[in-house]
């Protein structure tokens, strides 16, 4: 399902590299990368021990300290989030002689983060309690194919939108797909309070062991947006969507390892509880040996095709095919390292 939703994503950057044009589509990729990155920040890590901790606390026995661990993330994680959404909304109306278009598209990004905070942790809660329909459908497949269907809809019937229109369409759809994914949810996780005072220690032990994985979040989770922000002060807007485009596109391949080890999560964790090492081997090498070979032959295809592949999203694209084939290159290293990064946040190393 994920991949699926990879390929509708892929024609959806084809339509906007033809609606918006390279200028307008590095301006729409950086703000997102903006709201994608700040959410997964903002989530101050939580989302990366939740399959830990709630394999944990899941237990009946445990239910008083599962429903702590849940209800800590959740205003944790709307506190910070709400902050770098204020942030940034007021960054952009107070900076000066920015254009109409990009203090717009900012702006709106700005106001995605809370929701996209939200997400991040909902859709690994719903991982780790084995919801793979809540933790893929709605965010990897369902807001792909209905922001698509927008994008063609508004070229066909009503006029060619703007940068602004195009990221508010994406800011709703993470609204709306949050907002379903929480509510899907709320009758497999204990009902939300604030954290009590005398749970202040678990708070700090949660946090102590979740604020470091923020780095590890952003690195396998997010890495083609921290490049992407991190591009864009020194490359033009232009620049920025070809780079853009070649990451979206080695993303697709990414997807594929991403997925079979996030899979393998939950069968880790559980070996891992019960003491039992073959178990955890048995998982790890189901986890690498399919998206290695997937990996491996992508790396031949864009090789051959890659230059053809780009022009699809405009003539000045197809310069960067080598660019391609290095990003989608890294995605066979990625493969062949299995899940270490699980591994070792389910280990608290």
């Amino acid at each position: 399902m994920r991949i699926s939703g990879a390929g509708v994503g892929f024609l959806t950057q084809i339509m906007l590299a033809k609606t918006l044009g390279s200028h307008d589509l590095g301006i729409f990729y950086s703000a997102t990368s903006l709201a994608t990155v700040a959410g997964f920040v903002t989530s101050i890590g939580y989302s990366q021990i939740a399959y830990r901790f709630s394999a944990r606390y899941r237990d009946a026995s445990k239910a008083r300290l599962f429903k702590a661990f849940v209800s800590r993330a959740m205003f944790d994680g709307l506190a910070c989030s709400v902050a770098a959404a204020v942030l940034v909304v007021l960054a952009c109306m107070l900076v000066p002689d920015l254009d109409p278009t990009t203090r717009v598209v900012y702006a709106v990004a700005g106001a995605t983060i809370v929701p996209a905070a939200s997400l991040v942790l909902n859709t690994n809660l719903a991982g780790a309690m084995r919801f793979f329909g809540w933790c893929y459908v709605p965010d990897g497949l369902v807001r792909p194919i209905i922001f698509l269907g927008l994008i063609v809809g508004l070229e066909a019937f009503v006029r060619r939108p703007t940068g602004g229109e195009v990221m508010i369409l994406f800011s709703t759809l993470v609204t709306v797909t949050a907002l379903v994914v929480f509510r899907a949810l709320q009758p497999h996780l204990p009902a939300i309070t604030l954290p009590r005072p005398e749970e202040r220690r678990l708070g700090q032990r949660w946090r102590r062991e979740a604020l470091p994985l923020v780095l590890l979040s952003l690195y396998t989770n997010t890495f083609a947006d921290v490049a992407i922000l991190f591009a864009t002060p020194f490359l033009s807007q232009s620049d920025i969507a070809v780079f853009g485009v070649c990451l979206k596109l080695s993303l697709l391949v990414g997807y594929f390892v991403q997925i079979a080890q996030q899979i393998a999560i939950p069968d880790l964790a559980d070996a891992r509880g019960k003491g039992d090492q073959a178990g955890m081997r048995r998982a790890a090498r189901r986890s690498i040996l399919l998206p290695l070979a997937f990996t491996s032959a992508a790396v031949l295809g864009c090789f051959v095709l890659g230059r053809q592949v780009l022009e699809m999203f405009g003539a000045e694209f197809g310069t960067a095919r080598d660019v391609l084939v290095i990003m989608v290159a890294t995605q066979v290293v990625r493969a062949m390292a299995g899940p270490s990064a699980h591994l070792l946040t389910l280990t608290g190393a």
